[in-house]
């Protein structure tokens, strides 16, 4: 049926096939399939790879790097924790700190082989949770990725969180945690000054 426009006349088939060139539907559909189940595979080999690193690779025998460690701030925290869960695979440990009492406690209690807990100075949060191992937990976690990888993220669930974080260019990444971090720096200075204000 023709159509008038203007001076023009012309069909309704004619106004499809000129106007509007869509490309092959078949091809691009193709196309879009093709490029789905690569991501929808990228995104699986993640997760596996996820699981096996945090659940299934086995730890490495830290003795093969040699029988002694150096631990700093062993007195508190987590390096209080990685202090207990290296003497645990038999290592010889070097405890450095500055303060020679609590040394000696510490010492003292990996000597003795007390089961302990410890609740970590490092962050206002005492208590563990889903997404906050205690200590103990995180030094037996990031104990297993000794040997393995330069740069990891040990404890399982922070692995969960930073997926979609590590799936920007890692400059990116690196500039955001950067300035959160700047953010948590300057509030405890923050706090601190109002500390010793008192």
């Amino acid at each position: 049926m023709p159509i008038k426009r203007g001076r023009t006349w012309s069909t309704i088939s004619q106004l499809t096939s000129t106007d509007r060139k869509q490309p092959n539907s078949s091809a691009y559909r193709q196309a879009v399939l093709i490029a789905g189940s690569i991501y929808v595979s990228k995104c699986f080999i993640s997760f596996l790879n996820l699981v096996y690193v945090n659940f299934l690779r086995p730890s490495k025998n830290l003795k093969k790097y040699g029988s002694w460690a150096l631990v700093t701030a062993p007195t508190d925290g987590i390096g209080k924790a990685f202090a207990f869960e290296l003497a645990r695979k038999g290592l010889n440990l070097v405890l450095v700190g500055r303060n020679p009492d609590k040394l000696n406690d510490v010492s003292d209690l990996i000597r003795a082989k007390v089961p302990f807990y410890v609740a970590t100075k490092m962050t206002s949060i005492r208590k563990s949770s889903f997404f906050v191992p205690s200590t103990d937990g995180y030094a037996r976690a990031a104990s297993r990725w000794i040997g393995y990888e330069p740069r990891c993220t040990p404890y399982w669930t922070h692995s969960v969180f930073w997926c979609l974080p590590y799936s920007f260019p890692q400059s990116a990444v690196d500039a955001w945690r950067f300035k959160a971090l700047l953010e948590i720096r300057k509030r405890g200075q923050v706090k601190d000054s109002m500390k010793k204000k008192l």
